[in-house]
């Protein structure tokens, strides 16, 4: 916040170009052309550990949830070192599409707009699938549903209001 504080006040905000790092324009605004490459060197290494701390932690999560049955079985298998590379495989793969995507369409709001709007439609329709689930659970198993300790306020009722809402807003 404070770098920004302090771009925003030598460098107007209207003026700022979004294709152009500001903090590169204002090394070379106050005479240090080096700083430039410094920064965008800091900039890409950043970015490559947030790559290498995503696919880390993404085949991490896959092959434990493998190993949980909670994903399939292929990815909890391991190298002669332990290593889950099935998961990496497919975590860098994932990775590799979206690299791809963004060259496929330069433009990077297009791009962020596709893949929001793609993981905000599944995360509704994951919780569509959760409620109906709630929904013939608590039909088809009236007495275990009372023994429940955490109901849905509301039951049946609220779960079918739910789903008409999710209609409602795609529609």
């Amino acid at each position: 916040v404070g770098a920004l504080a302090v771009i925003m006040s030598i460098i107007p905000w209207d003026k700022v170009d979004p294709d152009n790092s500001p903090f590169v324009r204002l090394f070379a605004l106050i005479g240090i052309p080096f700083a430039a490459g410094i920064i965008n060197f800091v900039v890409l290494t950043a970015a490559a550990s947030s790559c290498n701390s995503g696919i880390f932690s993404n085949s991490r999560m896959l092959y434990g949830l493998s190993n949980q049955n909670q994903a399939p079985p292929t990815f909890a298998s391991t190298n002669k070192h332990g290593v889950p590379h099935k998961a990496i495989i497919a975590s860098s793969a994932l990775l590799l599409i979206a690299a791809l995507l963004n060259y496929i369409f330069p433009d990077a709001t297009l791009v962020f707009t596709y893949v929001t709007t793609i993981s905000t439609v599944l995360f509704v329709v994951v919780w569509a699938l959760i409620i109906i689930a709630y929904i013939n659970y608590s039909r088809k198993n009236p007495e275990l549903h009372k023994k429940a300790t955490y109901k849905l306020p509301g039951g049946q009722y609220m779960g079918y209001l739910i789903l008409i809402f999710f209609v409602f807003v795609f529609a």
